[in-house]
């Protein structure tokens, strides 16, 4: 129910992406609802052709949230960073695309985030295997290939590894002094099965480790 949208609220959520493969599952009509929902609930959302645009302190953080199937779709994702440029301090991408279930980026989608760094992206972020990819550092923009699952509804038993992943940044009269990134391993379920609440894992927990070692840190 689209009431439902009022859990992202309570939980402080403050933007989405909605720019994914399931996104016309129920129709335009299904989007506008989805769309309606979120915005009745004071919750701003990026798709291909419209930004989320953040300000505080007068500097301002673009979204720019699209898909990513192939390289064809670099254009549409360089066009909206030359337009977000224009009125942004800092441009992030939140892209939707890869193939499901393999844990090591496609050369295609390595290649097409490249470009896009070199197109004024300060950081890439990436999404839909449904499992976690590494991070790269490129041209000294950090790219994740894919954040893997967080909270979860289709499967019982998904990969049970994810993380949160916080930036921080030191902004000067505008200009960013320092980026600092963290990493937070977290298990996607606890228990024998899905209960749709991802938890930070304990330092001490084997896994906390293995999950830092393959992201790269």
């Amino acid at each position: 129910p689209t009431k439902n949208a009022n859990i992202l609220k309570i939980a402080g959520v403050e933007g989405v992406s909605i720019d994914n493969n399931h996104t016309y599952d129920y129709g335009k009509e299904g989007q506008s609802d989805t769309i309606d929902a979120i915005k009745s609930v004071g919750i701003d959302y990026g798709i291909g052709g419209k930004i989320i645009y953040y300000t505080k302190n007068d500097f301002t953080v673009a979204f720019i949230c699209d898909g990513l199937w192939a390289t064809y779709h670099e254009k549409y994702i360089i066009e909206a960073l030359k337009e977000a440029s224009e009125v942004s301090d800092y441009q992030i991408v939140f892209f939707h695309g890869g193939t499901e279930k393999v844990h090591e980026p496609e050369q295609w989608k390595i290649n097409s985030c490249h470009k896009i760094v070199d197109a004024g992206a300060d950081l890439v972020l990436g999404c839909h295997p449904h499992v976690l990819q590494p991070r790269e550092v490129y041209n000294g923009v950090e790219i994740i290939y894919s954040l893997g699952n967080f909270c979860y509804g289709g499967s019982s038993r998904p990969e049970n590894a994810t993380i949160i992943y916080q930036m921080n940044l030191t902004i000067d009269n505008r200009e960013v002094k320092n980026e600092i990134s963290t990493i937070i391993p977290c298990y996607v379920y606890t228990g024998s099965r899905n209960n749709y609440q991802p938890t930070p894992i304990d330092p001490n927990d084997e896994n906390y480790d293995k999950i830092l070692s393959f992201i790269g840190t």
